[in-house]
C-alpha cells in the first residue's frame, strides 16, 4: 500500500505485509519514508492505522516487524505502538519486534 499525496508528487512511502499469518497467525509488518516525509507523524499514523485494523481479523494473534538496529527513529516507532524488542536476528544488524493481540 503506498501513499500518494495531492497534485502528482510521487509516493511518500510505503507499508505492508511480508504475507498472510504463518503456522503461529504472526503476520510481519515493514513500512519505509521518503526522507522528506519523516519527523512529521506519517509513519506514526500509518503503522497505528495497519495494526488497529490487523488487530480486527480474529486469526491475527500477533505482529511482528524488523528494523536495523540504529534505526532510532523506527524503534521507537514500534515502542509507542506497543511492540516490544524480542531479539536481534542472527549474522545481521537487525532487529526484531513483537505486538502480542491476544
Amino acid at each position: 500500500m503506498a501513499h500518494h499525496p495531492p497534485r502528482g508528487r510521487g509516493s511518500i512511502g510505503d507499508i505492508g505485509l511480508h504475507g498472510p499469518p504463518d503456522h503461529q497467525n504472526s503476520v510481519e509488518i515493514s513500512y519505509s519514508l521518503a526522507p522528506s516525509a519523516r519527523g512529521k507523524g506519517i509513519g506514526t499514523a500509518t503503522v497505528s492505522a495497519l495494526v488497529k485494523r490487523l488487530a480486527t481479523i480474529p486469526q491475527i494473534r500477533q505482529i511482528t516487524a524488523v528494523t536495523d538496529t540504529g534505526n532510532t527513529a523506527s524503534r521507537r516507532l514500534l515502542e509507542r505502538q506497543g511492540f516490544r524488542l524480542t531479539g536481534q536476528l542472527a549474522a545481521t544488524d537487525e532487529v526484531r519486534y513483537t505486538l502480542n493481540l491476544r
